[in-house]
């Protein structure tokens, strides 16, 4: 399924060429604005996104190379992989607005993982990294909603009809749930393994041997604790003895989440 997906971004000129620039050490940020200047559909997700509360600046950025500087160079990357893959799953139907509505959802558990990995005062670093990864947790579900809208349906309508899960509905009908899906296909793409581990182990992060608070599972899987869409996104049970087991305890739970 995921190799069946259109558009994808490996296949973008404008992907290979950034990634090119990217990983050119003399390579300057006017040179990937203009790269990312060429192609309208991604300069304007990239100033959406930089504008939106993903990252809650205090003004309007309206030009690329304002949005690249801001970002960091680093980060361009994976924006443009992130967005270039919703654009790819997006259609303007039942099952585009399902995509867009994960979409609204991403960001959301993207941003509040950020918050609670900096809460917890953890580096920079890892703060970019768990809002990269609750950004794409649930990239899967897109993927699986795209390849046949009318089977998702049927494992929607299964999981609506009983106690079932829609991750327990997935594994039925698909053979995995999404985030498994989510997890295979960015590490395909190329990202980074925290993320691809935080993506897997989002729901379940004690069958992820992660046993650091260092590791930005811990705060996706916290973010994805306190996200939940009927008929869209599970509630996810908290897992306080893992969370415990890499040094965050209750106490400290509390006040992460009442800090983000």
């Amino acid at each position: 399924m995921v190799a069946k997906l259109r558009s994808l971004p490996v296949v973008s000129r404008t992907y290979k060429d950034l990634i090119r620039a990217l990983e050119d050490e003399e390579c300057e940020l006017h040179t990937v604005s203009e790269i990312i200047e060429r192609d309208v559909g991604l300069s304007t997700k990239l100033l959406q996104m930089v504008n939106s509360a993903f990252f809650g600046l205090p003004r309007k950025v309206e030009h690329v190379r304002d949005a690249v500087s801001l970002v960091g160079l680093m980060n361009v990357r994976h924006l443009t992989v992130t967005t270039n893959v919703f654009d790819a799953l997006a259609a303007d139907d039942e099952a585009g607005n399902l995509i867009s509505a994960l979409w609204n959802a991403s960001i959301d558990i993207g941003s509040l993982s950020c918050e609670l990995a900096r809460s917890a005062g953890r580096s920079r670093e890892v703060c970019e990294a768990a809002r990269l990864a609750g950004t794409v947790s649930l990239i899967g579900r897109a993927v699986l909603i795209r390849s046949s809208f009318e089977r998702y349906a049927g494992v929607r309508e299964v999981s609506g009809a009983g106690a079932n899960r829609l991750a327990d509905a997935e594994r039925a009908e698909y053979g995995a749930a999404q985030h498994a899906v989510g997890a295979y296909a960015l590490g395909l793409w190329a990202f980074a393994d925290p993320v691809v581990e935080s993506v897997l182990g989002q729901e379940a992060p004690a069958e992820s041997g992660v046993s650091s608070a260092d590791h930005p599972l811990a705060y996706v899987h916290m973010a994805r604790s306190r996200t939940r869409v009927e008929g869209l996104i599970d509630e996810t049970p908290l897992d306080t003895a893992w969370l415990a087991s890499i040094g965050i305890d209750g106490a400290e739970m509390e006040q992460l989440g009442s800090a983000a």
